[in-house]
């Protein structure tokens, strides 16, 4: 391949970065143009001030580990170039605000499902790229980028079907969870994971909790078959105390840094400013139709606003907490609690469900408390969602089908086979659940933080309704 068919992007956390022709047909289309306008984390840039990256840096960089797993696992195209493109592909679907999209616009198009974006990128890979990838560029350049990256075994008569059938394979692999594939884009020690802690770190000014040694998880990656014949994704021995630093790092950026109780409460404000504008705005409509969901990003939805504000109420409720922001005058934390559950609460409720029922009864005793002694009525409360941080690897590799290699033994174990044998519980951390209560101001919190601490000091009655 010659320079004119590659691009060299370079990027503050691995270096050169080669970019392919048909990536780049992709990369050029305004569908993925847009993610240069979307945060990577939208609320962290208010506390931690250069985190104003975004996805677009972060998908370039899912794609360069991809080729490094490529490269050290001997995976040879077409499968490497399949490999690149979910990387590349992975967070297509993310809408305004990324995942406060998915607590509200996606909650109406997709009810069932916890992520939105992800069903989202499925229909704009398998539907829609084929589409505007014909209408970008002419049959001729597409069959030669299609060459030139290393997919022609796919190429036929019809330069369409051809498309197609790439981009199926790319959902196939992006469906496949468990799967070797899946688990070098979305597994613990994936693609995406490892960028984005590497990114995030970097850019919040909290580069010690990226300090993870990446060229150490691929160098000592595998593919082997497990007891049943099946090939998994395996990691060495050697780097067991790697993979507990990873996961540390993880566990040390969602408690410090991504529910940072600040950034917290500036996720509720642009989640009910996307529930104000998701009507007059016509959100869901726009969203479900791609080629207006192409133009919707963080910047573009606060200029929506601002030219519409006058014809509605809602826009005017979203406009007044753009300008809150704007000024920095944030939602601010009530009740702020860290809960070390019981087995029986878990197994009873799981993590999440009791904490959101333990938030239920703060919230509704904190407001019959003040309005029985203020006779007044109780400033507006929000609950955050929720949220159990593990970090455990047993339940990390459990869950997504990746084993250890032994080294010393040359067999394939579970992680529980290894701690068991070498004492590795010792390093365990327990899972962070965590629960706020916010109001709308500080003068509202000095209002209500007398009754917020005598609540606090009361015994929780038991909680028998499950969630």
């Amino acid at each position: 391949m010659t320079g004119k068919d590659t691009k060299i992007f370079r990027d503050p956390i691995h270096g050169n970065i080669r970019i392919f022709s048909f990536e780049l047909n992709i990369i050029d289309l305004k569908v993925f143009q847009r993610l240069r306008y979307l945060k990577q984390t939208p609320s962290v840039a208010y506390v931690f001030h250069s985190a104003n990256h975004t996805r677009f840096e972060h998908s370039i960089g899912a794609l360069h580990i991809s080729e490094m797993y490529a490269r050290n696992l001997n995976i040879s195209d077409p499968e490497k170039e399949l490999l690149r493109l979910c990387a590349l592909l992975h967070d297509i679907g993310h809408g305004v605000f990324s995942h406060q999209y998915d607590e509200t616009i996606y909650k109406e198009i997709y009810p069932e499902t916890k992520h939105g974006h992800d069903e989202h990128k499925m229909k704009i890979i398998k539907d829609y790229l084929p589409e505007i990838l014909l209408e970008a560029y002419d049959e001729a350049e597409l069959e030669r980028s299609i060459k030139l990256s290393g997919l022609q075994e796919y190429l036929t008569s019809s330069i369409d079907e051809s498309i197609r059938t790439i981009m199926n394979k790319v959902v196939e692999i992006l469906k496949s969870e468990g799967e070797v594939f899946y688990n070098i884009i979305h597994g613990p020690f994936g693609c995406d994971r490892m960028d984005f802690i590497k990114r995030d770190s970097y850019f919040s000014g909290t580069c010690h909790y990226g300090g993870f040694p990446l060229d150490r998880f691929i160098l000592f990656s595998s593919i082997r078959e497990d007891s049943n014949g099946n090939e998994i994704l395996c990691y060495s021995s050697k780097i067991l105390d790697d993979i507990l630093l990873l996961l540390i790092n993880r566990f040390q950026m969602f408690k410090n840094v991504y529910f940072h109780k600040t950034c917290r409460g500036l996720d509720l404000m642009l989640q009910q400013i996307l529930r104000y504008s998701m009507k007059p705005l016509n959100l869901v409509e726009r969203t479900v139709n791609l080629e207006e969901f192409e133009k919707l990003n963080d910047n573009s939805l606060f200029y929506e606003i601002f030219c519409h504000l006058q014809d509605s109420d809602e826009l005017e409720k979203a406009h007044k907490l753009i300008d809150r922001i704007l000024k920095r005058d944030l939602y601010k934390t009530v009740i702020d609690e860290a809960e070390l559950l019981t087995q029986d609460q878990i197994k009873k409720y799981t993590a999440p469900g009791f904490l959101k029922m333990l938030a239920e009864n703060r919230k509704a005793a904190l407001k019959r408390l003040y309005e029985k002694e203020k006779k007044d009525e109780c400033p507006e409360l929000f609950i955050d969602t929720p949220y159990e941080i593990r970090m455990s690897p047993l339940q990390e590799l459990l869950k997504s089908n990746i084993d250890i290699y032994d080294e010393t033994e040359n067999v394939v174990k579970k992680y529980h086979d290894i701690e068991n044998e070498r004492s590795l519980r010792t390093f365990d951390i327990k899972s962070f659940n965590i629960y706020r209560i916010y109001t709308t101001s500080g003068i509202e919190r000095e209002k209500l933080d007398p009754y917020a601490k005598s609540i606090m000091k009361r015994k929780e009655p038991e909680i028998d309704t499950q969630i």
